[in-house]
């Protein structure tokens, strides 16, 4: 936030304070519990002609795709862009809480949804959405990343992702490796990079494994790393019957052993790397293409980033060779197979002036055609199942690549999205760096981990399992 002159910053600070521990403070302490509850998004509801949508800036796709709703139908829109970083999610909540700056429709993280709608910011959406023959056509697992705790659709998802194992097959069969490789426990994850590193012992550039576990690189560390294996163990995060928060040491501990074994014991990875400020860009840009990672735990996004990164011919060869694959990890007791997903939604303000306008323009944007198109360009998954079908999806130059994700969306683990994530997800990113950089034993983490998370949310909001 920035001073415009003396008479208005003491308000401008007292407000920015307030509405962002509500975006990012725990449930037992936000002023959402004495919110009025969120009023129905119902038809009649239009005091402006303009409608308003409020996007995080650098979206170009949805630029176009607003450009082309105004030209064909000549209505008003105003396009509201906010700059991207931390502190979006505190500018998004002061917008939504006021009847003055409320657009109509919002750019919403999924995992601020929850917490938004029980602090009474978005407009429940079922109304519209039981009258729209479309929603029929959005993929179950996605659905929920815009479900409120009431159990009302608040949003609608664009698209999503799933974590999982790339690698290159050139050097796996250079390691004597087979390249259809799909691990059946994490020891198979375990053995196969001991033996990329055996295999590549006098490169000292190889990386034989890559995972994200430094505090520099919060979310990474959170979804790929801890989220990712813990989903894998069956624990829960969250119990939603009792609205806490969950510490299953025992689950906590399986995560962290291996953590412990790739980082300490085997010395799979670097944690040089690992503690840069942008490491992802590193290992997705020049040494996964390159040959220089044997297994990179990323996102379903990759190999878009690739292609359009600073290494994009050796990515493009690859993958025109058919040398690109990727395995799920698969379940603590080998015998399945787990992914992690997230995403983003559009949302209705329910302090909107325009709600009508609003759902008029959200359809055009959300019909099938737009949506994978939004897929396909952004390098994500669609929402809509429909999608996948689709000749604009089949006809991708590397549509063969991703036939495994439609597959991985029916055990997929979307992360919580209610109240407290923003401060749960460091905690979690906390845990993981304490075990990998050998700051504390994995006892002790997990002890750590306990306190911390009982002093961030309040010890009634933490449920402990032994």
């Amino acid at each position: 936030m920035r001073k415009r002159n003396k008479s208005i910053l003491c308000v401008a600070l007292t407000l920015f304070m307030v509405f962002s521990l509500a975006a990012c403070g725990p449930k037992g302490e936000k002023e959402a519990d004495n919110a009025e509850p969120a009023k129905e998004a119902k038809e009649g509801r239009d005091n402006s002609e303009t409608v308003k949508i409020a996007v995080q800036e650098g979206r170009t796709m949805l630029k176009e795709i607003v450009d082309k709703y105004v030209e064909e139908t000549g209505k008003e829109v105003e396009y509201i862009e906010i700059a991207k970083g931390d502190d979006y999610y505190s500018k998004v909540t002061l917008m939504l809480s006021s009847k003055d700056t409320a657009p109509d429709i919002i750019f919403e993280d999924g995992f601020m949804v929850k917490s938004d709608a029980a602090a009474g910011l978005l407009a429940p959406m079922d109304d519209y959405l039981a009258k729209w023959a479309d929603w029929d056509s959005y993929n179950p697992a996605v659905v929920e990343a815009g479900t409120g705790m009431d159990g009302k659709q608040y949003a609608i998802p664009i698209s999503t992702d799933e974590q999982v194992i790339w690698y290159n097959t050139d050097v796996f069969e250079a390691a004597k490796l087979d390249p259809d490789w799909q691990p059946k426990t994490w020891q198979d994850i375990i053995d196969t990079a001991k033996k990329l590193k055996e295999a590549n012992s006098d490169d000292p550039d190889f990386l034989p494994m890559n995972q994200f576990v430094s505090t520099s690189n919060v979310e990474q560390v959170s979804m790929r790393t801890f989220q990712l294996f813990y989903a894998a163990t069956g624990g829960k995060l969250y119990d939603y019957d009792t609205d806490q928060w969950i510490v299953d040491k025992a689950n906590i501990k399986k995560v962290l052993d291996y953590v412990d074994q790739v980082w300490n014991v085997e010395e799979l990875s670097s944690l040089d790397l690992a503690a840069s400020n942008d490491p992802e860009s590193t290992f997705t840009s020049e040494m996964f293409p390159n040959g220089d990672i044997g297994l990179y735990f990323t996102g379903s996004w990759a190999f878009g980033d690739g292609v359009g990164g600073s290494n994009a011919d050796a990515w493009k060869e690859i993958l025109k060779d058919g040398k690109v694959k990727y395995a799920f990890v698969p379940t603590y007791d080998g015998k399945g197979y787990v992914t992690t997903s997230g995403g983003w939604t559009f949302a209705m303000a329910a302090n909107g002036s325009n709600l009508d306008g609003g759902w008029d323009l959200l359809k055009y944007i959300c019909q099938e055609e737009n949506m994978t198109y939004w897929a396909i360009e952004s390098g994500n998954l669609p929402a809509r199942a429909d999608s996948f079908e689709s000749d604009a999806w089949k006809s991708q130059e590397y549509s063969g690549l991703m036939e495994k994700f439609e597959e991985g969306l029916e055990f997929t683990v979307f992360r919580p999205t209610v109240d407290g994530y923003a401060s749960v997800t460091e905690l979690y990113a906390q845990l993981i760096e304490n075990v990998a950089f050998g700051v504390l034993g994995i006892d002790d983490a997990v002890d750590h981990f306990e306190g911390d998370m009982k002093a961030a949310m309040g010890a009634d909001l933490v449920k402990v399992i032994e």
